[in-house]
């Protein structure tokens, strides 16, 4: 227990600080200039600033009031020297800022000054302002470069830091989010934590700080100690193992049941994040039948956000979250693994129900990265910033009298019907884009074919894309992160399949050929960034877990093996590198890492996106269907055993995790699965389908020197090929045609046997019993052989879960 700490965040934005009865209070190089309070520059360190903006200047915004008459910055700091967007973007500021590193910490120690830890990332609103407001203030500058070693940390790049002092600021009572500013001892552990800070406040409490320090430095160090023990035991996650299953999966999906239901009751009027784990694990359960609200709960969030203004109506893609209940109003943002997730999720939703709305969604999403976070050779960029300080979200605005100035009359007046366009506006004065109505509805009110009117709409989106392009674009954060490349493969390379476009599968081909041969070392390990040419920083946890996602995902596309073991070869060096022998589970970062990091970081709870734990424990989960290797389930199953008693008690902070428990006790639920340790691999697809019958045909593709037996292998002791529609599903097998069996001579017996090899197809007419069930589903048996060996007999179930033809 922290006894001897107290914070208080008041309403007016004022805080306290009382630590052992101190208080801290708030009322409410050559051509460049020495930086304002700061240790004069070696001439090394100025030689290779010199060096660095040389290079830099040609291509990196000078963000600074504080120039030259020919437009060159008068200061310069160590930012220019490093490969991070976020961090360049403060390079031209006065103060003398730190990269994340050994030598800041040394000086601050040799120093015995206090460390300022400034954590945040390159498309954060409110980190613009405090950069605007503050960074760049001289007599702001003065005071940190005289009191402080300031650090400048890009969360994108170095979570694991930014979840450490999240957790800490939270222990000391403070607000999360960014821009966090973490104030430490030279050893790395805080002691006081804070957000935004308006520039009299901040000043005041970088004074009052600095007094505390001299004064009472033995107490501030005690207050610390205590704060990083917390934190450790925190993050560390130690608990015994306990078993996971449907009642955790039910209990997740009746917590977020009742989160929606209190939004609704109560007109709860916050910010909403998509929180995409959570739809994943809905859509699950959904198809899986495990829950009656599953399918509501999901589908009712997604027509939300795909009418809201959170969606780019006119270029695609979302915006990070909405500040409203009815997802109006966005934090203008948009950030690669929105676009990932919900690319994908949408998909999904579009193969589960057949809404071509979901499909509209999901093709806009995926175009959107194409055509503006796509890389010349084919990485993906992080993010899209959500304007300057005073002017976010203009560019994605429009008033009545734009809208006429690029459509023709009709157009214009239908356009501003459709999208909610009005001449007082719904966003300080100018319209955020929306859908009042859906499409469908709109479509029935006019008398219009529901087809006709989204060629309309298509016709009119791409002349207002075509004119805000000309706007001034906000700043695109061009680093390209391993973890978040791997989400967006994996994402076309299954939006590929179930909206039948190739194009979408050879952009995650060219991505993966990409990390693999830019974001690795000579060594062949990962490494996390890329930026302008130059790949750099070891690759932590939830890069390794992502990429050998993505390396399985172009797998299941290609059957190309080489993805198969790409996937394998990153696995093993994720085993080997992140792997805690002593409590299970994997750390965020390299075992020994010479980092001066307060603790070990282990993130399990899946927020914003899963967890790179919950993606580890899928990866081997399903490397282990496609290879047959018991060690990969051996490491998935102690990682489940790791986080488990983290998913009692709050199941719906973990619910990607789950989806993944899901998979473990029962299987992939798609339209493919594999077998025989992955010598096997089978698929179903819909030929044709009406009201309550439909066409498919099972594939089943074997290895090469791989059989199975035929459906009538000629002998009564030998496990015949069969499919079969699952028991209870509501769907019955009523024709089936198998084809020829191949004559195999065998050394154990005198007759030959009837056999399977190379690719099989059994066409099946399969009839609906029960209308309460809208998914078939298939049984697959058989028993694979090679030349040594017969394995077990298998049952395979296939999931016929494209509804696509439903939707007529």
């Amino acid at each position: 227990m922290l006894s001897s700490i107290r914070l208080r965040i008041f309403a007016s934005g004022g805080l306290s600080l009382l630590a052992f009865g101190f208080t801290l209070e708030l009322s409410n190089a050559g051509q460049f200039l020495p930086l304002p309070g700061a240790t004069p520059t070696t001439p090394q360190l100025e030689e290779q600033l010199l060096n660095a903006w040389e290079v830099r200047k040609l291509d990196t915004e000078v963000r600074t009031q504080h120039v030259n008459s020919d437009g060159t910055p008068m200061f310069i700091n160590r930012l220019i020297l490093e490969h991070s967007p976020y961090l360049l973007q403060h390079a031209y500021t006065p103060v003398d800022w730190f990269a994340w590193d050994k030598t800041a910490f040394e000086i601050a120690r040799v120093r015995q000054m206090p460390v300022m830890v400034s954590i945040g990332y390159s498309s954060c609103y409110w980190c613009h302002v405090m950069e605007l407001e503050n960074y760049d203030d001289v007599d702001t500058a003065r005071l940190i470069n005289g009191m402080f070693i300031a650090i400048k940390v890009d969360r994108e790049i170095s979570a694991e830091i930014d979840d450490l002092y999240q957790i800490a600021a939270q222990v000391m009572g403070a607000p999360g989010g960014w821009p966090l500013h973490v104030f430490v001892t030279p050893d790395g552990k805080p002691f006081f934590a804070g957000t935004y800070f308006p520039p009299d406040r901040f000043k005041e409490l970088l004074i009052r700080i600095d007094s505390v320090w001299h004064e009472k430095k033995g107490d501030l160090y005690q207050v610390a100690n205590e704060i990083s023990s917390t934190v450790h035991a925190l993050a560390q996650h130690e608990g015994e193992p306990l078993n996971i299953g449907a009642a955790d999966i039910e209990q997740a999906i009746e917590q977020l049941a009742q989160y929606q239901e209190v939004v609704e009751d109560f007109e709860f009027d916050g910010n909403q994040f998509p929180a995409e784990p959570e739809l994943f694990l809905l859509a699950d359960a959904a198809v899986r039948d495990l829950h009656p609200e599953a399918q509501s709960l999901l589908t009712k969030r997604l027509d939300a956000m795909a009418l809201g203004g959170i969606r780019d109506h006119v270029g695609g893609g979302f915006h990070r979250y909405s500040v409203d209940r009815d997802w109006l109003v966005p934090h203008f943002e948009k950030m690669l693994y929105n676009q990932a997730q919900l690319g994908r999720i949408y998909a999904y939703a579009y193969r589960m129900t057949g809404n071509v709305q979901y499909r509209e969604v999901a093709k806009q999403t995926l175009d959107f990265v194409l055509r503006e976070m796509t890389d010349q050779n084919g990485g993906f960029f992080s993010a899209i910033d959500a304007g300057e300080v005073d002017a976010e979200g203009e560019f994605y605005v429009w008033n009545l009298e734009e809208l006429k100035a690029v459509l023709d009359e009709s157009d214009a007046k239908f356009a501003a019907k459709v999208y909610g366009v009005s001449e007082a506006g719904n966003f300080e004065g100018a319209s955020i884009l929306f859908l009042p109505k859906p499409l469908k509805t709109v479509a029935e009110s006019l008398e219009m074919p529901l087809e006709d009117l989204r060629e309309r709409l298509a016709s009119i989106r791409a002349q207002l894309l075509d004119y805000r392009n000309n706007r001034s674009r906000p700043f695109v954060d061009e680093k390209i992160l391993s973890s978040w490349n791997g989400m967006m493969i994996t994402t076309l390379a299954e939006a590929s399949g179930i909206l039948n476009e190739p194009a979408y599968g050879d952009a995650a081909l060219r991505s993966g050929e990409f990390l693999w041969n830019f974001n690795r070392d000579v060594n062949g390990r990962l490494l996390r960034s890329h930026f302008r040419g130059h790949s750099s920083i070891p690759a932590k946890l939830d890069d390794h877990a992502f990429v050998a996602q993505a390396m399985l995902a172009l797998y299941d596309l290609t059957s190309d093996r080489v993805w198969l073991d790409r996937a394998e070869q990153i696995a093993k060096l994720m085993i080997d590198a992140f792997w805690d022998v002593d409590r299970g589970g994997f750390n965020s970062v390299v075992k020994d890492a010479e980092e001066l990091l307060i603790t070990t970081p282990k993130n399990f709870a899946d927020n914003v996106y899963p967890s790179g734990n919950t993606i580890a424990m899928e990866v081997l989960t399903r490397l282990y269907e496609r290879t047959g290797t018991k060690v990969y389930r051996a490491y998935a199953r102690e990682t489940l055993q790791a986080l488990s008693k983290r998913i009692m008690g709050i199941p719906s902070g973990f619910s990607y995790a789950l989806r993944v428990v899901l998979e473990q006790q029962n299987g992939t639920f798609a339209p493919f699965a594999y077998a025989a340790s992955g010598n096997v691999t089978l698929a179903a697809d819909i030929d044709a389908a009406d009201e309550d019958s439909l066409s498919t045909t099972v594939q089943i593709r074997l290895a090469p020197d791989w059989h199975v037996n035929a459906n009538q292998p000629l002998s009564d002791n030998l496990q015949a090929t069969a499919v079969e529609a699952v028991e209870d599903s509501g769907w019955i097998v009523a024709e089936a045609s198998y084809p020829e069996a191949e004559l195999l001579e065998a050394d154990f017996q005198d007759e030959p046997l009837a056999v399977y090899s190379d690719e099989v197809s059994v066409k099946l007419k399969l009839q609906q019993t029960s209308k309460q069930s809208s998914i078939p589903e298939l049984k697959v048996t058989l028993q694979a052989c090679n030349d040594e060996l017969c394995l077990l007999p298998e049952s395979i179930n296939l999931e016929l879960i494209d509804l696509t033809w439903k939707s007529g």
